[in-house]
């Protein structure tokens, strides 16, 4: 999310929700490539905006860091998840996840199938005693069929969260 836009990816394309506009400009969807030279032609399994001029794009084992203030992919990526992202090693989550959510109280959330992860934002590792099942920490999605993954999570920077299964 930039502002007010709201992006959504899907295969190897983009399209972009506009608030001032209340839609989606004429030239979407656009290929992945258009928009975000250097990244993977797609699928992007999950975006996540970590401020600081810093925007993750999370293809399989691998992401890619690109630096939304120049509008160019950082020297160097993609890197693979093992080693760069402390505590997902033995998790299963370093070979890949559905999904990443900053949900802007200093915790991320990555979610893998019906499990999710943790991570604190100042000291960039997981918490300790994750992953775990969906069902146990989010007790209101599994009533409403997200307890076994989520595709897409929003944050709107408002105190709510969107997803999508």
């Amino acid at each position: 999310m930039s502002g007010t836009r709201i992006y959504f990816l899907s295969g190897a394309d983009s399209s972009r929700f506009d608030e001032s506009l209340s839609g989606v400009p004429v030239f979407y969807p656009a290929n992945i490539a258009r928009w975000w030279p250097g990244l993977a032609a797609g699928p992007i399994d999950a975006a996540l905006n970590w401020g600081a001029n810093r925007v993750y794009f999370f293809v399989g084992a691998n992401y890619y860091r690109w630096n939304p203030r120049e509008n160019s992919l950082e020297a160097g990526y993609p890197k693979p998840i093992t080693g760069n992202w402390a505590g997902f090693a033995g998790t299963g989550f370093e070979n890949g996840f559905d999904d990443a959510g900053n949900w802007g109280n200093g915790k991320v959330y990555f979610f893998k199938g019906d499990m999710y992860l943790r991570m604190d934002w100042n000291s960039q590792s997981v918490d300790a005693g994750y992953p775990k099942a969906i069902s146990a920490g989010w007790h209101d999605l599994t009533k409403t069929g997200y307890g076994t993954g989520s595709h897409a999570a929003v944050t709107r920077g408002n105190g709510q969260t969107y997803m999508c299964g």
